[in-house]
Order: C-alpha cells, then structure tokens, then sequence
C-alpha cells in the first residue's frame, strides 16, 4: 500500500505477505432460488465442507475463511500446512461423498452443486477479509465459463474442480496426487482482468466428453476484446523533378 509523506506516496511493505493454498466454493444456481431455499442452500454448504474436511483428515478449524453467503473462500494455514496431495485427493473425494449423502432422497431442483477451485499463492489479510492475487484468480477460476458449461453438461454430477495452471504444473504433472493428468481438460479462463489456462476436473465423468464451447476460446484479450483497426485507403505517391506533359490531369498538392 502507500501512504503519503511530504506530499510523496512512499510504498509500504505488508508484514503480513505470504503464499497459500486457496479455495473457493460455490453453489450453483443460488440467486434462482426462494428465500426458504436459500438458507438451505448455506446450511447445506457449511455441512458438506465440514464432513469433507473431516472425513479427509484436515482441519478447517485452523483454515482462515471467509463467508461468502453461498460459499467460502479459505486460505489453508501457513504454519503447519495440510498436505497438497491431501487436499486434491482426498478432500474432493470425500466432498463429493458428502455432496451424494446431502442429496439423497432430493428432486434434482433441490440437490446441492459446488464449484470448486485451488490455487497457490500470495494472499495477505486485509480490513474486510483477503487480498492479494491468490485471492483474485481462484476467486475468477471458480466462476470460470468452462466449469459452469461443464456443471450444466454433466447435470448428474454435484461437484466441479477447476486447478491453476501452476498448481497442475508444480503438483498434478509431477504426479505428486492421486488425480491423474488424464483425469483432467486444459480450459482457457477469461474472466474480467483474468485471462489464462486452467485445468478442469468433475469426478465420476469422462471431462473430455463433455461439451464445453468456451474452453478453447483466444487467451489474448488485446486481439479479441479490440476492434481491428480499418486500414487506410490506397494512395499513389509520386515525384517529378522535370517538366510533364499530362493534359486533363488532376493533381492534388499536400502541404
């Protein structure tokens, strides 16, 4: 941040600068719901991310979270970390048990859908929750185009995983988890200021079946948020430097 000395904006340093996992959660079609649903709908959320933590031997009790009404943003703790492996194994496993037992029973109307996405990186606490670019980009992933298509392509799954491209790298690829690269579709994200690949995930579907029109979609906004500029007309340029004969021509003279 800056702070103003003198009339000069001098930068001050966050003791508070950090990197961590994050997640974001959310629940689908949230805003199309009664007020009665809709509390059911955040109950619904607390209960199925507590069990999934649980069952997965993590400890949400230590998590720094924020409530976002329908879902949560979490940033794992720094000390003591959980485990990666842990998280992307385990935890979407047991959240997608959990999903199955909250659901039971429920007209599909009513069932429980979660976006899910992970990525690692700076995130510092700030007056009304976090800050940071780990915040904003797991924050845009988890309201990716590609993942809600590929939530309304597979309508009998509950859950949807999308990774940061350097969490697949540094974690997926270099087979640190159970979830295997072929498990997983590079997607393009363009998502307000983000605009980068991503890696797509819904457990218990083939993913590279499903039917996602914007996954492929350009990654430079500068050639396709921009208008192409028109090109300017033709013109002949032309010197004389002795004496032309052209009857009925016409000329035009620039300055």
């Amino acid at each position: 941040m800056f702070v103003s000395l003198q009339g000069r904006a001098i930068r001050v340093m966050s003791a508070q600068f950090s990197r961590r996992f994050c997640l974001s959660v959310d629940a689908e079609n949230y805003g199309s719901q009664d007020d009665q649903r809709q509390r059911a709908i955040q109950d619904g959320v607390l209960v199925v991310l507590d069990q999934a933590a649980n069952r997965a031997g993590l400890h949400r009790d230590r998590w720094d979270r924020q409530p976002q009404g329908d879902g949560e943003l979490a940033l794992l703790p720094e000390v003591a970390p959980e485990p990666e492996p842990q998280v992307i194994d385990d935890y979407v496993r047991e959240l997608r048990r959990a999903l199955a037992q909250h659901n039971h029973g429920m007209l599909p109307c009513n069932r429980l859908r979660l976006r899910l996405a992970m990525h690692y990186g700076v995130a510092i606490p700030a007056s009304n929750g976090f800050s940071g670019q780990a915040v904003v980009v797991v924050s845009r992933l988890r309201d990716a185009k590609p993942l809600k298509e590929a939530m309304a392509a597979a309508p009998e799954c509950a859950l949807g995983l999308i990774l940061s491209d350097r969490l697949y790298q540094e974690t997926i690829k270099q087979g640190h988890t159970e979830l295997s690269p072929d498990d997983t579709r590079q997607v393009s994200v363009r998502e307000k200021e983000l605009a980068e690949k991503a890696w797509i995930h819904v457990p218990g579907v083939n993913v590279h079946r499903l039917e996602l029109p914007s996954a492929d979609q350009p990654l430079d906004r500068r050639s396709s948020d921009k208008p192409a500029r028109p090109r300017p007309e033709s013109t002949t340029h032309n010197e004389f430097h002795s004496k032309v004969h052209a009857e009925h021509a016409n000329f035009g003279v620039s300055y």
